[in-house]
Formats: structure tokens, sequence, C-alpha cells
């Protein structure tokens, strides 16, 4: 518990992160054989703020299926710890069963197809997985999203830099 503490230099407002995480962790009776796993998630900088739940495909923050958000209260109030309780309780659901994500009232469902740009908040993400084998580095989503791609690919910026890696590839193969 000590690296959490480290990480989140103790807790915001009286709260120490640290006790939360471990608090949801023995709380925690997961079964392995979820499809799917969850990541508390934080924001903001330098003080990091619990933001929610991200709920991702087994073994990969990448794939994201849905976000289960905290709203804005006061840390460690028993508002915010009652409803800590209630978006965990709809993370490890969707968790357990994703297929419920797209059409949840209750979470933001982050699936879908190349014209449903991923949020741009989700690159801000910090993560920590719910896991015991957690290796202590904290996850940071990168998902690949094709509209956010397109849009970045079109700029001028972005041909001169993908052409340069080339060269350098090719050079390192000794192509070119």
């Amino acid at each position: 518990m000590g690296a959490l503490s480290d990480i989140f230099g103790g807790g915001s407002q009286g709260l120490d992160h640290s006790t939360v995480l471990a608090s949801l962790l023995a709380g925690m009776n997961l079964n392995g054989d979820m499809p799917c796993d969850i990541l508390v998630s934080f924001c903001g900088s330098p003080q990091r703020q619990l933001s929610g739940f991200l709920v991702t495909e087994k073994d990969d923050p990448q794939s994201l299926v849905a976000y289960c958000p905290m709203p804005v209260l006061a840390t460690g109030c028993k508002a915010w710890r009652t409803e800590l309780v209630r978006q965990f309780n709809i993370a490890l659901r969707l968790a357990q069963y994703p297929h419920e994500a797209e059409t949840a009232v209750d979470a933001i469902w982050l699936g879908g197809d190349e014209e449903r740009p991923i949020p741009l908040w989700i690159f801000g993400l910090s993560c920590i997985p719910l896991k015991d084998d957690w290796d202590g580095e904290l996850v940071h989503p990168r998902p690949f999203c094709p509209s956010l791609f397109a849009k970045m690919a079109e700029q001028p910026r972005a041909v001169a830099w993908i052409k340069k890696r080339q060269l350098a590839r090719a050079r390192e193969r000794g192509v070119y």
C-alpha cells in the first residue's frame, strides 16, 4: 500500500486513495473468469483525483468497454462513499456482462465502430487495474481511434513525420 501512497501523495481533502483502493480490492471477490477488467481511473495533475471506473477487455486496457464516472462530490463524505460503491457495482456488472454496456443507462458506453470517435478525455486518464498482480505502474489508456487518427494524418506535419520514420526504418534494415 506504500506504493499507492507514493503515487497519490496520500490523498486529497483528508482521504487516502491507497485506503480506498485497498478497501475495493479487499471487498472484491472477483472471479478470475470475468471477460473484462476494471481499472480505477484518476484524472488531474499534479494531484490525481478519483474520477471513476474504466471497464476494458481482459488484459487489454486499449480495448474499452465502458466508463462509470464519479460525480463531483466532497471526497470522503457519506454521499461520495455511497456513489463510489454504486459506480463500482455498475463497473462490476459490466465487467461480468459486457454485452450490456451498449444499452446501459448508468454508464458511458465506449464501444462502437469507426464512425464513433473515442472521447478525448479518455487519453487523460491514469488508471490502476484492480488485479492482484498489478505491477505498480499506472496504466494510461491509448486506444486506437480511426476518426482521431484520420484527423491527425491530415495535418501537414504528419506526412513529413511518416516519411521520416519510414526512411529511418529502411536505413536500420540496410535497405536504403
